[in-house]
């Protein structure tokens, strides 16, 4: 429709502002540690991804101390 609104299977936000135009926002936090439940598939998934690519955060130090810049995106503030 003309407002789609939220759409959780789709991963993107969606209204028409305008008879000729659409807006897309895209949720880059479907796979994140903020805002999800500990128990729920996509935290799960995060933290497997966080824990295999940055071992700081586990250890509770610098959570970029060591890391290559190429693998700095995983944190708990980031979308995985």
């Amino acid at each position: 429709g003309d407002n789609d609104g939220v759409c959780a299977e789709r991963l993107y936000y969606s209204f028409k502002p305008h008879k000729s135009w659409r807006l897309i926002m895209l949720d880059s936090y479907d796979i994140s540690l903020e805002g999800r439940d500990e128990k729920s598939p996509e935290y799960i998934q995060a933290r497997q991804m966080i824990d295999a690519n940055n071992p700081n955060i586990r250890k509770g130090t610098n959570w970029f101390d060591g890391i290559p810049p190429e693998r700095q995106r995983f944190v708990p503030f980031n979308g995985a």
